[in-house]
């Protein structure tokens, strides 16, 4: 079964990841309410990565092929602002980037910010075999269409829909002589 990974306030352990801002997304977590500023984007920008969402605990799920979807809830328009790029990559526990997982760019993708509102993309995503402290991280970039900077703002409040399963783990606890079947682990 798939999971969703809600947005929320939350900023990401990451915030060295170049972009601003950076927020968390948590399967079964609570929705952001906050309005965000996408912060400047440069005039006459093409593809400008300005917003992270950084999937928390992703390294206990399966990593599996699939389509993503990724939603952004304008809430101040931007009347000269794109989204024109959104790419999933991996990321270690150190914050390095890794392994580019799946990427949608104009013309695919030219999804226009002049209005409030929701907008969404669905895209396919690769494979990935987590290691402890992975996690995903999903960049979402924007052309400006003005040679002066230009911003809008979003509230993190909308699911991102991944392909990803728990990974099913069998504990043992010795002290209560139980088997916990497909029970979430963390070291």
């Amino acid at each position: 079964m798939a999971t969703s990974f809600m947005e929320n306030d939350s900023l990401s352990a990451c915030d060295s990841l170049q972009t601003k801002p950076t927020r968390q997304a948590v399967a079964g977590g609570v929705a952001g309410s906050s309005s965000t500023s996408s912060g400047s984007i440069s005039g006459l920008a093409v593809q400008e990565p300005h917003i992270t969402f950084s999937i928390v605990g992703a390294d206990a799920y399966n990593g599996a092929t699939g389509n993503y979807t990724v939603r952004l809830n304008v809430t101040t328009a931007g009347a000269t602002i794109t989204w024109t790029y959104c790419e999933i990559f991996v990321f270690n526990a150190a914050c390095a980037q890794g392994a580019s997982l799946g990427v949608v760019t104009s013309p695919t993708l030219s999804i226009s910010c002049s209005t409030t509102g929701v907008k969404s993309i669905t895209f396919n995503g690769s494979a990935w075999s987590p290691v402890g402290g992975d996690t995903l991280g999903i960049v979402l970039g924007f052309d400006n269409g003005s040679g002066s900077p230009a911003s809008f703002s979003f509230t993190p409040n909308q699911n991102i829909d991944t392909p990803m399963t728990l990974v099913p783990v069998t504990v043992y606890d010795a002290s209560m002589k139980r088997v916990y079947y497909n029970a979430l682990v963390r070291m």
